[in-house]
């Protein structure tokens, strides 16, 4: 493709994730303000702890996500937005555009022909966007932009180390958004890393490896400040909530429905892997193992019914999808319609 044709198609996906991304920073508003009005007219039983829209909690895993209720305080405070719901519409809108862009990058960067990948990646990330809510939280689209930001950056970091301390850096930051998927990234670095080929993208075997051990390393350190040391002694709420949920998943017809429809296209992504095996490179190798061993984590320790848990990695699939099924020749020879 000519640089005027990859310009044009990079204008056309920017005006096409504003608009989309607008369009879930406007449902992500209304879903907070609808759940403010519904705490005023109901509020909660005496006793059942409530934390507001950017106020710290008593509770982990809550309390531990410390970040996002600071940055939301310190715009309310220091800017003219006043309004909770219209800052965490703000901060969805611009995480999620950038982190959407940065997935477009990797779908089609290398590509000698990109438009159907981008067209492709353009309809999947649709699905991925839609479960944002009604169960939005403010560290969702951040997340999905530090997943985002992170594969952007390995892929660059033979260019220049800098790439490599932006990896250190947004994984600092993210440890305090939530230390899940940090960890769980790092860890998908060592495997791949050790058992994976054709790693030359990431530069090398020691790279990637390396940056995941410093992923682990790091996520691993600050969680154990926030529970040992930064708030020591906090209980969940309610004291005998399961913290293993996979019995509950499986055994609640509405999370079995739920998980199954937001993984459907992904499940079938996966199949169509297994029937053409076509050829993966190590980006593509990473991002199926980090979201194979996060839908363990998600399956285990937290609920199926919350579909928004695995929109980070649903995000970095339909990067892999769009990639993968949009340059694949048999499919675009026979015009879409495979052999």
């Amino acid at each position: 493709m000519t640089t005027y044709g990859v310009k044009k198609e990079r204008s056309f996906v920017c005006v096409f994730l504003l608009l989309i991304c607008l369009v879930m920073a406007h449902a992500v508003h209304t879903g907070w303000v609808v759940s403010e009005h519904e705490i005023r007219v109901h509020p909660p039983k005496e006793g059942t702890p409530f934390t507001p829209l950017f106020q710290a909690s008593t509770h982990p895993p809550d309390a531990y996500r410390m970040a996002m209720p600071a940055l939301g305080q310190f715009v309310m405070r220091y800017t003219p937005l006043h309004s909770a719901p219209a800052v965490a519409a703000v901060f969805d809108f611009l995480s999620g555009f950038a982190a959407c862009y940065l997935f477009y990058r990797l779908a089609v960067d290398g590509l000698a022909e990109s438009r159907f990948a981008a067209v492709l990646f353009l309809a999947m990330v649709q699905f991925a966007l839609a479960w944002v809510v009604p169960w939005q939280r403010p560290e969702t689209m951040p997340t999905s932009l530090y997943v985002a930001v992170t594969l952007f950056s390995l892929v660059r970091v033979r260019r220049s180390a800098w790439w490599g301390l932006l990896i250190v850096g947004v994984t600092v930051l993210q440890g305090f958004v939530r230390t899940d998927v940090p960890l769980v990234l790092g860890v998908s670095m060592i495997v791949v890393g050790a058992w994976g080929h054709e790693l030359e993208r990431f530069g090398s075997r020691r790279v990637l490896m390396s940056a995941g051990g410093v992923a682990v390393v790091i996520s691993a350190a600050i969680q154990a400040y926030l529970r040992y040391v930064r708030f020591p002694g906090l209980h969940r709420w309610p004291a005998d909530q399961e913290i293993l949920t996979l019995g509950h998943n499986l055994s609640h017809v509405h999370s079995v429905v739920t998980g199954g429809v937001s993984l459907l296209p992904f499940a079938l992504f996966a199949g169509w892997l297994i029937w053409k095996r076509p050829r993966l490179d190590a980006l593509d190798l990473l991002v199926l193992v980090a979201s194979a061993l996060y839908l363990v984590v998600w399956l285990n320790a937290g609920y199926l019914s919350e579909a928004r848990i695995f929109v980070p990695f649903m995000l970095a699939l339909c990067s892999v999808a769009a990639k993968v099924v949009g340059s694949d020749e048999g499919f675009l020879r026979s015009g879409g319609h495979s052999n």
